[in-house]
């Protein structure tokens, strides 16, 4: 059975994008009214996993996924199925040992060969090669802009094996159909049971690991990158603004 599924996801209840203006719950309804069945609140440094919206989901009949995007060396790292002994956690050879003993652990590599600071680069993708078990394709690009990017991403998958996902990485809930995945699962969405959730929830991830999704991608143009991320763009002038003064400020203390 394909469902449809957007498991990169950042609402306004994440430590991180607290500018964000839609809540989890109004993200849940966004989701609902564009057919989603599957979706993952990706919230930066911090696992968030509320049962009320785990329960306010499968009501309406979306099964919410716990999953954190991590922070490694300053690059992001999307990890589901987390404990709270991940905030151990520091560097990359932490986060092997720290899967070894966590057989249920799923790692993404997101937006990897972006040149932004966040993003893992070619470096740690071909040194941590083991690490991953699936690498993002993301939505954020056009024709012309940024699709190298994505298409590193394909090259790397053929060459180390891995399954790509597809997301649009969502801080606008405008942006949740630009890039999606869909999943050919074993379970039945309609027939959904509580008690089974864990179980629903590995069968996702094993479709994945086998290959089993299908991608619907649409390039952006540039004048909707633009509008769509104008108060993200705003956001990281202003925090590079911020970053400036304290570090001119410190440099005057010393």
């Amino acid at each position: 059975m394909l469902i449809k599924a957007q498991i990169h996801f950042h609402t306004s209840s994440d430590p991180y994008d607290r500018f964000l203006k839609y809540s989890p719950y109004e993200a849940i309804d966004c989701a609902y009214e564009n057919w989603y069945k599957i979706i993952s609140f990706t919230h930066h440094k911090e696992l968030i996993y509320d049962c009320k919206l785990k329960n306010y989901a499968l009501d309406k009949w979306i099964i919410l996924i716990p999953w954190v995007e991590y922070n490694i060396w300053k690059k992001h790292v999307l990890i589901y199925n987390a404990d709270d002994e991940l905030y151990n956690v520091k560097t990359f050879e932490d986060l092997i040992e720290y899967k070894k003993h966590r057989k249920r652990l799923f790692i993404i590599a997101p937006h990897p060969f972006y040149p932004f600071i966040p993003c893992l680069k070619k470096r740690n993708m071909y040194k941590y090669h083991g690490l991953f078990d699936a690498i993002e394709f993301s939505a954020f690009y056009t024709w012309k802009l940024w699709l190298k990017a994505n298409q590193k991403v394909v090259d790397y998958a053929k060459e180390f094996n891995k399954p790509i996902v597809w997301a649009a990485d969502v801080h606008n809930l405008k942006t949740i159909n630009d890039t999606y995945s869909l999943v050919d699962v074993n379970f039945d969405i309609e027939n959904l049971e509580k008690s089974k959730i864990d179980s629903y929830i590995n069968d996702f991830f094993e479709s994945i690991k086998l290959w089993k999704v299908k991608v619907i991608t649409h390039p952006l143009t540039l004048r909707k990158i633009l509008i769509n991320n104008l108060w993200l763009i705003n956001w990281v002038l202003k925090r590079s603004i911020k970053n400036t003064i304290k570090l001119k400020k410190k440099k005057k203390v010393i």
